[in-house]
């Protein structure tokens, strides 16, 4: 069974624009809003606002090495082979990596 949970809205919102110089019913598109803990308001269509998405990604990368490497060389070289392999994929180059974890399996 789905539990439905009503959207949460802004006091005084939606309000098209009415407390808003110069947007006075021109707010038709929906924001949801981080300064108000994810309650709704509406906004300009037009409006630049910012934005993020998130999704869970797994990936398999396989380091070996000749040497005994300490966790922070693993880490390092997992991060590495995981930027390589993102920036094949079309991912820029300055976004940072945090490795979260890692499972090392001994041959």
């Amino acid at each position: 069974m789905v539990e439905k949970t009503p959207l949460r809205s802004v006091a005084a919102q939606p309000d098209n624009g009415a407390n808003v110089q110069g947007e006075q019913g021109y707010q038709h598109c929906t924001t949801v809003s981080l300064q108000h803990f994810g309650q709704w308001t509406d906004e300009n269509c037009f409006a630049s606002l910012p934005f993020f998405c998130y999704s869970v990604m797994g990936m398999r990368v396989e380091v070996t090495s000749l040497e005994n490497l300490s966790e922070s060389q693993i880490e390092e070289l997992v991060i590495i082979q995981l930027q390589e392999e993102l920036m094949r994929l079309g991912l820029p180059n300055n976004v940072t990596l945090n490795l979260r974890d890692y499972r090392k399996i001994n041959p």
